[in-house]
């Protein structure tokens, strides 16, 4: 079982059901990490929008926060509902609206120590099939 991410005071946090990921690609491939905190996997910035202002204002938050770049453009791939579950306290259904970006940023890659571990560059040809 997964722990409940705790926020700021040791409140546990409900899940907002909405969430970003951000895809931040160059000619050496995609930007991908190791999570330091749980769901543990592979996986390019994410994040639940909370108080962000939207999805636009979270995919920028969270590409500072999780790699130290600044988002300089963003472009919408995908907008839709999937049924994934959370590490969060659950607060109705299991699920997020994920909104997915392409974004072109600025800036020399800071991972946050926090949330980030061996992030990488990879390249689509060097993905395997999971099916």
């Amino acid at each position: 079982m997964t722990p409940a991410a705790l926020a700021p005071r040791g409140r546990v946090r409900l899940c907002d059901h909405a969430s970003v990921g951000v895809l931040i690609s160059s000619p050496s491939g995609l930007l991908v990490f190791e999570r330091a905190t749980p769901p543990a996997g592979i996986a390019p910035v994410a994040g639940h929008v909370d108080e962000h202002g939207g999805p636009e204002q979270t995919a920028r938050d969270e590409v500072t926060e999780e790699v130290g770049l600044t988002v300089t453009h963003l472009h919408l791939l995908l907008d839709q509902w999937r049924p994934n579950r959370c590490r969060r306290t659950p607060s109705g259904p299991v699920g997020h609206h994920w909104w997915i970006f392409q974004a072109e940023v600025s800036g020399a890659l800071c991972p946050s120590p926090r949330e980030v571990r061996a992030p990488r560059w990879i390249h689509p040809t060097s993905c395997s099939s999971t099916r």
